[in-house]
């Protein structure tokens, strides 16, 4: 059972019925910020299915199951997420699945928009904008305008009788039945990415290497992407993403990882590393 909490949206619920659709999260070690993710879950009363990686070594599955999430501890075969998006399919409880990594947000506007398509059922695979996301060094939620999110949308939201899974990397994990394209969901129904704030460098590298041994190339062709630590032009390039829904996540966030606060620069001014040193 979910855990009675304030929501930001007293009287409003973002749930769908269990039978119907499943919020699923496919995690590995990420105790040191999966708390702060699920608090926001939470708080808006969207039930969250947690899948635990069984090569976990820190305390992950037992904060999720302190924060009412369903939690199922499943072996991963291989490296990458797209590996195993069969297997949490198959077990995950709902006719739709839609599938949010670790480090990742639905805004509520997203929520809202997940409802109505289950209810209508008139496309059945949808992808998402995604915003590039940091936290500023007042500890607000900060968008990265060097990437777009209308480039860069996750087909997130997809029927289980409508496609076929495949394990290829830099995909959502499956491909439609028909080979029809994802239906595009509009702006305004957006996830927020927090990778750069979460993980470290090291982390981050890693997954490039990971993606590389997978297929020649399959990271390395992103790195500007996940390092923006070496990605100067990127770097510049923050601006205020005013969401109500994401202050609580924001603040949570800036006072556990202020080595990786965002310094927003100066106009006029020199360019230099907007990623805060502490």
């Amino acid at each position: 059972m979910l855990l009675k909490t304030t929501s930001l949206h007293p009287g409003r619920s973002h749930r769908a019925s269990s039978d119907t659709l499943s919020v699923v999260v496919p995690t590995r070690d990420s105790a040191g910020h999966i708390d702060v993710f699920l608090a926001y879950y939470r708080a808006n009363d969207i039930p969250v299915h947690l899948f635990v990686d069984a090569r976990t070594s820190d305390a992950t599955a037992a904060i999720g199951r302190r924060h009412g999430a369903a939690v199922t501890i499943f072996r991963m075969q291989g490296a990458v997420v797209e590996e195993a998006i069969e297997a949490i399919s198959k077990q995950a409880a709902g006719r739709w699945v839609l599938r949010i990594d670790d480090d990742e947000l639905p805004s509520l506007a997203m929520m809202a928009f997940v409802r109505r398509a289950v209810a209508t059922g008139d496309c059945p695979n949808y992808a998402f904008p995604r915003f590039q996301c940091g936290i500023g060094n007042d500890r607000s939620l900060l968008r990265n305008l060097a990437f777009s999110p209308l480039v860069h949308r996750q087909p997130r939201l997809y029927r289980k009788d409508a496609v076929e899974y495949t394990p290829s990397i830099h995909t959502p994990g499956f491909v439609r039945s028909d080979s029809s394209a994802a239906a595009n969901a509009p702006i305004s129904a957006f996830m927020i990415h927090l990778d750069w704030t979460v993980h470290s460098v090291e982390w981050r590298t890693r997954k490039i290497e990971q993606y590389d041994a997978v297929e020649p190339n399959g990271g390395s062709q992103w790195r500007d992407f996940y390092l923006i630590e070496e990605n100067a032009l990127a770097q510049l390039y923050f601006e205020a993403l005013p969401t109500a829904e994401f202050v609580p996540v924001a603040r949570a966030l800036a006072a556990r990882f202020p080595e990786a606060l965002v310094r927003r620069p100066v106009a006029g001014m020199p360019s230099r590393w907007p990623l805060a040193k502490s």
